[in-house]
């Protein structure tokens, strides 16, 4: 196994898992309730030290995490216990951890688009490849393209038009560098499309308002991305064995560190975090989702669900789940 791809797969999952049960963490806080435990990873504890009231531990099986509140315990008594908060105060610390995926996931991927920037639009060139005709001509990074083949040019755009789209050859580029202008004779360079090139790229910024406004479209495109899926797999447009399960998203985060660059595992991290929050919202037993419909339900109906029996619900979900999750070991390993 390679050590990078281990490295990459703990360092995803640690962030999503903890910032989840953060959420978790910090609204039972907030709300006054007792935290006994604050777990990442699941099974014996490998580090753990106890706070004023609270035991924080890294335990040694990286699947999953745990905000130990004992409200199997039911004791309504206790007025720090989870079981005698207000229906909406319990409903909060429950929807916390997938919300707090969420701002992780828009967080990331704002952030990715602040230091990606934005393209400006403009004849400034943002790079000029070394090996490319451009280079050759002596055009460098910063110049100010001003004609193309006797055409002005003022917006990449136009820089587009006429280069690569214009079906031409050779252009006779004139343009302005530290005030001077120059006009070379530059000949493309054919690339597997047919088009002709010379090796210049666009300007971008770094705008903090439209990486708001890029990131936040993103961000809702990714985050509709999953019910897509799962309207492909129900009317058989994806095959079932695509489905990947723990194994195949450890695959899926070693190809994404092999590219070498950290944003792009940010940006993988992201797209998971997503996927997570609303997964764990999604009215199935045993999930957030699941627990927050009981909620519900007592909110609506003025009175607790029968404990005993919603117990027994989220027993019976717990364990499709585990099956479901080897049955995507398996597939994942061709077993």
């Amino acid at each position: 196994m390679d050590f990078q791809n281990i490295l990459a797969f703990l360092f995803v999952l640690g962030i999503l898992i903890f910032v989840h049960e953060l959420g978790h963490f910090t609204l039972a806080k907030l709300n006054k309730m007792h935290v006994y435990q604050f777990c990442l990873g699941l099974g014996p504890k490998l580090i753990k030290f106890k706070g004023k009231e609270t035991t924080y531990a890294i335990c040694a099986l990286p699947i999953g995490g745990m905000v130990d509140l004992r409200e199997d315990e039911n004791d309504t008594e206790n007025l720090r216990s989870f079981s005698a908060k207000k229906p909406w105060q319990r409903l909060v610390v429950i929807l916390a951890g997938a919300i707090m995926n969420f701002v992780l996931a828009y967080v990331l991927i704002v952030g990715l688009f602040f230091s990606l920037g934005a393209p400006t639009n403009s004849n400034v060139l943002g790079g000029v490849q070394e090996d490319m005709p451009a280079y050759e001509a002596g055009i460098r990074p910063g110049d100010v393209i001003v004609e193309v083949n006797g055409v002005s040019v003022n917006t990449w755009e136009e820089i587009i038009n006429e280069i690569v789209l214009s079906g031409n050859s050779t252009f006779t580029v004139t343009y302005r560098s530290q005030n001077v202008l120059y006009t070379r004779e530059i000949k493309g360079v054919e690339g597997s499309d047919s088009y002709f090139r010379i090796g210049i790229s666009e300007e971008f910024k770094k705008d903090f308002p439209t990486a708001i406004k890029l990131g936040t479209t993103d961000f809702l495109d990714k985050s509709t991305l999953i019910f897509d899926t799962f309207i492909d797999l129900v009317t058989g447009k994806i095959d079932p064995a695509n489905v990947s399960g723990p194994v195949g998203i450890y695959k899926q985060v070693g190809e994404v560190a092999q590219t070498n660059d950290f944003r792009n595992l940010l940006y993988f991290t992201a797209l998971l975090s997503v996927n997570l929050g609303i997964f764990n919202l999604l009215p199935f037993p045993f999930l957030d989702g699941g627990r927050a419909i009981f909620i519900l339900y007592e909110m609506i109906f003025r009175k607790p669900f029968n404990k005993e029996k919603e117990a027994f619900v989220h027993f019976l979900g717990m364990i499709v789940l585990m099956a479901l999750m080897v049955v995507l070991v398996i597939k994942d390993i061709g077993m």
